[in-house]
């Protein structure tokens, strides 16, 4: 990623208490990265979109797998429908087992990531998230 584009993060999460915790770490852990915010998978590709006419593209999607409208894994793959959105890391990020979310993550050449059942978790989940970035 060149280094003059800023960093950005597209999160897609319903629980708008999931979405704050990752943006409020995000912005402590690297106050340069912004975090786009959605509610759902159909809002997260609409920002994929504006994002990408803007000729700005996120440095990586974090994606929750249940969600209203498009959950992760519809999000997913009419995320990798895009050519020019093949390049972007995925993680999925998710409270469920890693093994139901095998076989998309092999499919789609995609890391899952379980969302910390812990606070003194959250930080380190959210360095390792950020890794994707650099």
């Amino acid at each position: 990623m060149e280094n003059d584009q800023p960093r950005i993060v597209l999160h897609a999460d319903d629980d708008i208490d999931d979405r704050e915790v990752l943006q409020s770490t995000i912005a402590e852990l690297d106050p340069e990265a912004a975090v786009v915010s959605t509610t759902n998978g159909q809002e997260a590709i609409e920002k994929l979109l504006m994002l990408q006419s803007e000729g700005l593209l996120p440095c990586l999607i974090i994606l929750d797998m249940n969600m209203p409208i498009l959950d992760g894994r519809e999000t997913l793959e009419e995320v990798r429908r895009f050519k020019n959105f093949d390049n972007i890391p995925v993680v999925i990020f998710t409270t469920s087992p890693r093994q139901r979310y095998a076989d998309l993550a092999l499919k789609y050449e995609v890391d899952i990531i379980t969302k910390p059942s812990l606070a003194s978790e959250i930080k380190e989940t959210v360095q390792q998230l950020l890794t994707y970035c650099r």
